[in-house]
């Protein structure tokens, strides 16, 4: 499941050399995500859900020691998530996208790809 948060409504601007803003979210199996950077940076992480209580729990960004609680909620075309942050909320309302209709997913592997894959 891979999940985009370029729609989010926020009191800062997104800024593309950003290092800290989550541009996606992939989800890569249980207990494993791929977090993309706003600046193409990637950083996975892991992660551990209490569905009873709907909050997961990651490490912060570059302390892999000290581990965020967000809550979290889900409908059939949204992932919510809220963490408290420096004493601020910071929502990330992420869009699901469907993984089948990724390239490599959709199209299947080739060992020789023609033109427009071959870049």
């Amino acid at each position: 499941m891979s999940l985009n948060s370029s729609r989010l409504w926020s009191t800062i601007p997104p800024l593309l050399r950003d290092t800290t803003r989550w541009r996606q979210l992939i989800i890569q199996s249980e207990g494993n995500v791929l977090v993309k950077l706003m600046n193409d940076s990637l950083e996975n992480l892991t992660f551990k859900v209490d569905t009873a209580l709907q909050t997961t729990t990651l490490p912060r960004a570059g302390d892999t020691t000290h581990r965020s609680r967000l809550q979290y909620t889900a409908d059939s075309a949204y992932l919510t998530l809220t963490v408290v942050m420096n004493n601020d909320t910071v929502l990330y309302r992420l869009r699901k996208f469907d993984h089948r209709t990724f390239g490599l997913v959709s199209r299947g592997f080739r060992w020789v790809s023609e033109y427009p894959y071959n870049r």
